[in-house]
């Protein structure tokens, strides 16, 4: 499942390579091309404010792009309030105790454990499970809810809903 940071990262990634790519063509097909070298040549000598327009582009399209990344790697909290008391907990925290459960519950098991927190403080998770017959899957989901729900509530405090996604190998 690809999540919206991913979808972004991607986009720019492949915008950027074909940029390169594109550039790199342009510049080889212009050793051949002394008209348009020598209309290029011209376009830089006359027209000085389409540097700055370009400029003042390149640097708008930079700094969103620095913002979106920016927004992509920052940390991931969930905030658990209690009575008196209010606490922050890393989203690694979260998984390395849905990793662990998920170990416990099928220790052969080589397991792919994916972790959000939302902006609403809503935790989804998202594992891999072996290829079972729908009944099994069924109870297997019932079984994981109620143990990471009881896990989560007793380890964290958070006794909230939650999204739990299986993925069958």
């Amino acid at each position: 499942m690809m999540r919206t940071g991913n979808l972004l990262f991607s986009a720019v990634q492949f915008i950027f390579v074909s940029m390169v790519l594109s550039l790199g063509a342009f510049l080889i097909g212009l050793a051949n091309a002394p008209q348009l070298r020598s209309a290029i040549a011209s376009l830089f000598l006359e027209k000085s404010n389409l540097f700055t327009l370009l400029g003042s582009v390149f640097l708008v399209i930079g700094f969103l792009l620095l913002i979106g990344f920016y927004s992509m790697q920052r940390g991931k909290y969930l905030r658990v309030e209690m009575k008196d008391r209010k606490m922050q907990v890393d989203i690694g925290v979260v998984k390395d105790y849905v990793a662990s459960y998920w170990k416990t519950l099928y220790p052969d098991q080589d397991t792919h454990t994916e972790v959000w927190i939302y902006p609403d403080q809503k935790i989804e998770l998202s594992f891999q499970i072996p290829n079972l017959p729908f009944e099994e899957q069924q109870v297997v989901l019932e079984k994981i809810e109620k143990d990471l729900g009881d896990l989560l509530a007793k380890k964290l405090g958070y006794d909230r809903e939650f999204v739990c996604n299986l993925v069958t190998k």
